[in-house]
């Protein structure tokens, strides 16, 4: 298991990234001069590969596409591999750190964090069983990681044009 974890999970996100942000959205966004259809095509490609290798539903499906875009921002800004990297770094956490369930598979954990029962609104919001891609708090957080990357970019491309210095 501890190689699986160590080899095998990176490994995945590496190539999903490979293949979804370094050939499929370059290729796009050579062919049609613009980065959003881009980051339209990659959002629909990659909900596709989730809705395949899972049963998805609507918040899920939600939290797939502005994961996406999180990633499709942070390969246009740095490389396929921070994408990758972050991916990893973010299923990790949340599945094998904390232990929570993954679309319905329960994983092991170091820091076991699940809501007591099914009906409440802590697990509507949380995901419960389903884990977080099914909670809208995993809505919200992709949300505000969005806009304060955003915010970020702003606040540095005006430093950047009013100091001549990059962050």
């Amino acid at each position: 298991a501890l190689a699986y974890y160590l080899f095998f999970a990176p490994l995945f996100f590496l190539v999903e990234e490979f293949v979804l942000r370094q050939n499929l959205e370059k290729s796009i966004r050579l062919e049609f001069k613009t980065q959003q259809i881009s980051v339209i095509v990659s959002s629909i490609a990659y909900l596709l590969i989730k809705r395949i290798q899972f049963d998805c539903d609507v918040i899920e499906s939600i939290n797939f596409v502005l994961l996406n875009i999180i990633l499709h921002r942070l390969s246009f800004v740095k490389t396929f591999k921070a994408s990758a990297a972050f991916a990893c770094a973010y299923f990790s956490l949340i599945h094998l750190f904390f232990g929570m369930p993954y679309l319905g598979q329960d994983m092991p954990g170091i820091f076991l964090m699940r809501t007591p029962s099914n009906d409440s609104w802590i697990a509507w919001m949380s995901g419960h069983s389903r884990g977080p891609e099914s909670g809208l708090l995993g809505t919200v957080l992709l949300l505000i990681f969005i806009f304060g990357r955003i915010l970020f970019e702003k606040i540095r491309s005006a430093i950047v044009i009013k100091y001549g210095k990059r962050l």
